[in-house]
């Protein structure tokens, strides 16, 4: 379902949609001034902040013996602007320096740009998006908890197999199996098709609860040192998360304009293929917890920094 945005959150028919079908779409939700200016914005971060010969460890899937210094700088980047690679970006297997610009082989920035930049700190929190999260999610405090830049660079940009959020973050949940504990807003900062790796969404899935959550436990060699492993809960879905075209007719096509918010609930199955196009599909995402539930602290995310709830204090 499609809607205009308007001075309401949400009608009540946008709520019955989202309830049934577990994602709701609104065109024209970013202005085309501030959707220029985001794009701008990530440039200038790219441009300033991206430093490919200090960021060694993006480039240690090319080194044995650096896989801990990944595993910390994918942990640090909770707190953190990182910039994380495309697989098929063109790098020197021996240096990993890069072959190309730089700006051509990001897959995304992550995880703290609605915090640790103005620009982003600023669009994340506006008013129009929280009550819009709080009627849909019924959190008593939404907060972010995540952000990301997803590039899906032309003809690199690699498919990402169908997901759940609500398997990477989640509360400490009385029934972790069906209570949403995450909404994501997907927003698309160029037009998204089938040819250059549109979402695809598995309409009602989200009705399915909880197939597998990414969690972290001690290390069997190491107690002082925590690992992360998948733990299966509804193990007849499982294909679904593991064959890319797995019930594939099953999917639906999210091909929208730029500007598109796109809200997805905690476990809606939602996928994406290669871009092989010569278009990107630059989108910003934001995932949205509440607050007034502790955290699990078995989920990967632990920032180390003391949380501030611009929700709150930017819309007091």
């Amino acid at each position: 379902m499609s809607q205009q945005a308007s001075n309401h959150a949400l009608t009540s028919d946008q709520i019955e949609f989202f309830n049934q079908n577990g994602f709701l779409i609104i065109e024209n939700f970013i202005p085309p001034e501030t959707n220029s200016m985001l794009r701008e914005r990530i440039k200038y971060v790219v441009e300033h902040q991206f430093k490919p010969n200090k960021n060694h460890a993006v480039f240690s899937t090319y080194k044995q013996d650096s896989k801990r210094d990944l595993e910390k700088y994918f942990e640090d980047s909770v707190d953190n602007i990182s910039f994380f690679l495309e697989k098929n970006a063109n790098i020197d297997p021996e240096t990993g320096e890069l072959k190309q610009d730089k700006f051509s082989c990001i897959n995304k920035i992550g995880h703290a740009l609605h915090e640790k930049d103005e620009v982003f700190r600023k669009f994340s929190h506006q008013p129009k998006l929280y009550e819009i999260v709080k009627t849909l999610s019924h959190f008593e405090r939404p907060i972010i908890l995540q952000s990301m830049v997803i590039f899906k660079q032309p003809f690199i940009g690699g498919e990402v197999i169908a997901h759940h959020d609500a398997t990477f973050l989640y509360n400490e949940l009385e029934n972790d199996t069906t209570e949403n504990p995450v909404i994501g807003c997907w927003f698309a900062l160029e037009d998204a098709t089938r040819e250059n790796g549109c979402l695809w969404v598995l309409p009602g899935s989200h009705k399915w609860g909880c197939i597998k959550r990414w969690v972290r436990v001690p290390s069997e060699t190491d107690p002082n040192v925590h690992e992360m492993k998948m733990e299966v809960t509804q193990p007849d879905l499982l294909q679904y998360t593991t064959e890319m075209n797995y019930e594939h007719d099953k999917y639906i096509p999210v091909e929208v304009k730029s500007g598109t918010l796109v809200l997805l609930h905690g476990y809606l199955l939602h996928k994406s293929f290669e871009n092989t196009s010569s278009k990107s599909r630059e989108a910003y995402t934001l995932h949205v917890l509440d607050q007034a539930k502790p955290f699990s602290k078995r989920q990967w995310i632990q920032p180390k920094r003391e949380l501030v709830n611009y929700f709150e204090t930017q819309n007091d």
